[in-house]
């Protein structure tokens, strides 16, 4: 053979090899039918119904398109049909040839009788892929929520008590951004979200199940950041005022510039806070079988500046590869905090100065492959110098003058692979390691009559390292399924162990009307670092709280079943048991006139229960929401100091949510919930409810807003708690002043965006 034709051959072989790769590439990719639905004027048609059939009309799947017009079925083969549905628009069936259908023109459809013209409502909740979705443009323009952390506590289901979130049938919630790992504190996310304006949101995901993605484990909140798609400058300005019992208030600003490949947002806010707490104690003390009344009222009160920073850029290459860096920080330079008690046992003066600060930076990027990799870092550091001192009414005097300060460093870093493989499959597997170095110490330089007051110096280490494998399938006939196991080696002190956490979760919706979700996640809650030190904290000359060096982490499993019916209307009901949970319940000492609060490892806690959410409309003036949720509780400690317990309770909690819309620019809220008594260790915590009120109203074209508000006006949302049991007989009433009268007024400016060039029709061209 010559060497032309042996050069001929090669090429030709080389040829025959590539037609084979890129037909099975061609083959693999034809799996996937996607497309978009618009209407004449290239408006995208959210929440169509889109019904898949082979050419003999056989139903292979159904979906629901998206905001953006935007659909996909998981795999299918050519030819096909499709038939495109939506209450607006005139019903669509069409032959396609081509997997990627590409744009689909609907026609609407005004069906009128008499009078009357039917319109189409968007759903209330979305299912997509496991996840309870929620239009956060509706919420924003029906509900009062000037910032992100407004926007999260108006989801169904959600509610927050200062900066913790609770979701009806989860042990725990973590609030996530674009479903990134985060360093940050819940206290510090919620400062964040609090100067986050809350059109910033594009969607707001509620999830039972965290897929292993997140890296983290039991439910999620997830806030889905809007992209910009043209180029704009815009922002805000808003101050707000507040009143509970004292008053304060505080400026921010925002301001972000927008490309098509890029997005640069910067947050400033400056803000003075001032708290107040004040507590009635009634203490029936026995000692040595002497019964000692101890009543004491105690008022606490907090003073200082807070500066909440944050400047964050991303830059996206294509559709599928991009990259994004974000800057954090919270500084409170000068804290001044006192307390003072007064009782017939001993009267007590606590001045405490204190300061924070908090860095964080966070990188993350998604690349094309399926990859996603980010690391996460935060600083924080406090310092803080206390001086107690104590009058005893028997004549004795205490003193206490403590320095103490704690610097932590938390370091994340974390990758993400998945894969689209045949019949429908993905699989996915990732792993993260955490590291966290926290330094702790408290110096006393004056000690009077203090019980155990040493110094501590001390070094934890903690280590977090997991490991996982997920699959899922979209099944036909509305069918999809997901499950994952992850391996975990946690590490603190000498504290080490290895654990798995399975997860699954079932969904069913052939008929959008009918929705079915079961899921099942494991989960595990960590003590906070200053609780696992050995030292001794005074709140006055007879409160106390002390560490606990050899607490345990806790391990929750949650299993969760959810219907949805016509998209609106949401029944569950869950099962929860926590081994090892662990809480801080005060006690009266058995060895002197002390009340100790100490962070303990219970047996377990577990609950049941179901809940109920009805979403209401009547016309377009009023929108109402009803919530109910019925649970039984049970909680067991065998090693509580010298009382072991064993308590059961059943608890009811009602909500309802009034908005009454005026016209676009006015509306008002009337709010109302309650919570029967609940119990909590030993505790048993009274019945909670709270009436609220406010009023948004839009002007200057919708530049501007002023929102008022008034939360528990009545004053009924701080319970008592009472503890009888056993010999420990102690009341504390906190209901002095929770009543909050808000007043917030933005400024929006910009608002610039590049002008659309014109399209040229190209509908007849080609084949």
């Amino acid at each position: 053979m010559s060497i032309r034709n042996m050069k001929n051959y090669v090429v030709q072989k080389m040829a025959i090899f590539i037609a084979i790769i890129l037909s099975g590439t061609t083959e693999m990719m034809a799996q996937e039918i996607k497309g978009k639905v618009v209407d004449t004027n290239l408006t995208p048609i959210g929440s169509a119904t889109i019904v898949l059939q082979t050419i003999d009309s056989t139903f292979v799947d159904a979906v629901i398109s998206k905001e953006d017009g935007t659909f996909v079925f998981p795999q299918g083969s050519t030819p096909f049909i499709l038939t495109i549905q939506h209450i607006a628009y005139k019903t669509l069936q069409q032959i396609f040839r081509d997997n990627n259908v590409g744009v689909i023109k609907m026609v609407s459809s005004d069906n009128q009788i008499g009078e009357v013209v039917v319109t189409a409502q968007k759903p209330y909740v979305k299912v997509e892929d496991g996840k309870f979705t929620y239009d956060t443009k509706n919420l924003i323009q029906k509900k009062i929520a000037n910032n992100a952390w407004d926007l999260l506590n108006k989801l169904p289901g959600i509610s927050s008590n200062g900066s913790s979130v609770s979701l009806i049938g989860a042990n725990k919630v973590s609030v996530m951004i674009d479903g990134k790992l985060s360093t940050l504190t819940m206290d510090q996310l919620y400062t964040m979200l609090n100067n986050m304006p809350a059109n910033r949101v594009e969607k707001a995901e509620i999830i039972y199940n965290a897929p292993p993605q997140y890296h983290v484990n039991g439910a999620v909140v997830n806030l889905v950041m809007q992209r910009p798609k043209n180029s704009s400058v815009e922002g805000e300005i808003a101050a707000n005022y507040a009143n509970q019992y004292f008053s304060d208030g505080g400026v921010n600003a925002n301001l972000r510039v927008a490309t098509p490949k890029t997005t640069l947002d910067v947050m400033y806010g400056i803000n003075r806070k001032k708290n107040m707490q004040y507590s009635e104690i009634e203490s029936h003390h026995t000692l040595h079988d002497v019964l000692y009344d101890i009543n004491q009222t105690e008022r606490i009160s907090s003073k200082y500046w807070e500066h909440d920073i944050r400047t964050s850029f991303d830059y996206k290459f294509n559709d599928k590869n991009d990259i994004n860096v974000a800057y954090t920080a919270m500084l409170s330079p000068d804290k001044k905090n006192q307390s003072h008690t007064v009782g017939d046992f001993q009267n007590s003066f606590n001045n405490k100065d204190a300061s924070t600060n908090m860095h964080n930076i966070a990188l993350n990027s998604r690349l094309g492959i399926g990859l996603s990799v980010g690391i996460d870092y935060t600083h924080y550091n406090s310092d803080d110098r206390q001086n107690l001192n104590i009058d005893y009414n028997n004549g004795a005097i205490g003193k206490i003058a403590s320095r103490s300060a704690q610097t932590i460093d938390r370091y994340a870093i974390y990758a993400d692979q998945s894969h689209s493989i045949k019949n429908g499959w993905t699989i996915g597997y990732g792993a993260s390691y955490t590291y966290s170095y926290d330094r702790d110490y408290q110096f006393y330089d004056v000690a009077e009559t203090a019980n155990q007051a040493q110094n501590t110096d001390s070094k934890l280490k903690e280590y977090k390292t997991d490991l996982y494998f997920s699959a899922s399938k979209q099944f036909k006939k509305g069918l999809s399924f997901s499950a994952s196991v992850k391996g975990e080696y946690y590490k603190i002190g000498d504290y080490q162990k290895w654990a798995l956490y399975p997860q699954f979760s079932i969904n069913y919706g052939k008929n959008p009307k009918h929705i079915y979700q079961l899921g099942l996640s494991t989960d595990k809650s960590y003590p906070k670092y200053w609780s696992m030190l050995s030292s001794i904290s005074y709140i006055d000359g007879y409160s106390e709280i002390h560490g606990s060096p050899g607490i345990r982490p806790s391990t929750n499993y949650n299993l969760n079943a959810t219907y949805i019916y016509n998209r609106k209307y949401i029944v569950g009901a869950f099962y929860s048991y926590t081994n090892d949970f662990f809480a801080q319940v005060p006690y009266q000492s058995t060895e002197r006139l002390a009340l100790i609060y100490k962070s303990m490892n219970w047996n377990y806690m577990q609950n049941a229960g179901i809940n109920i959410i009805a979403p209401i409309s009547i016309g377009k003036w009023l929108e109402t929401r009803l919530t109910g949720v019925g649970m039984y509780l049970h909680q067991r400690c065998d090693d509580f100091f010298n009382i072991p317990f064993n308590r059961e309770k059943f608890a009811f909690m009602g909500c309802i949510d009034n908005t009454f819309v005026v016209n676009k620019n006015l509306l008002f809220e009337l709010n109302a919930n309650i919570q029967s008594p609940v119990i909590q260790g030993t505790f048993d915590v009274g019945t909670i409810s709270s009436v609220n009120a406010g009023m948004k109203w839009n002007f200057a074209k919708e530049k501007m807003s002023l929102s008022v508000y008034c939360n528990d006006i009545f004053n009924t949302s701080s319970p008592k708690l009472t503890v009888d049991y056993k010999g420990q007989n102690f009341i504390m009433d906190n209901s002095f002043y929770s009543r909050l009268v808000y007043a917030k007024f933005i400024y929006k400016f910009g608002g610039f965006k590049d002008k659309k060039a014109k399209k040229i029709d190209t509908s007849r061209f080609g084949h």
